[in-house]
């Protein structure tokens, strides 16, 4: 009898030690997974914040090209302006209205 408490004794705590390895073995893997699943995730975020940064330079460039050309068309509009004001004053001086 006192031999199969023994065995018995001996095999529940080779099967909690077993148990407790596995248990950190596991909780190890498990802490590589999450760290190696966080690194995929922050690399994805660093090639988006890329992207947009790219984006965003093309973005600026285009404004600033669109700044330049409403400049240039707002300084054709005052000159057409002014042309039209003088055309409308020979216009009148001359008697041609209708």
């Amino acid at each position: 009898m006192k031999e199969v408490l023994i065995k018995t004794f001996t095999y529940a705590i080779t099967a909690m030690i077993g148990w407790l390895i596995g248990r950190r073995r596991s909780t190890a893997e498990t802490l590589n997974i999450e760290i190696n699943n966080i690194s995929k995730v922050v690399k994805l975020w660093q090639d988006l914040a890329n992207e947009l940064r790219k984006d965003m330079e093309k973005l600026m460039q285009e404004n600033a090209e669109m700044k330049r050309e409403i400049r240039s068309l707002e300084l054709k509009v005052i000159t057409l302006t002014r042309e039209n004001k003088k055309l409308r004053e020979l216009i009148e001086k001359n008697g041609f209205t209708q």
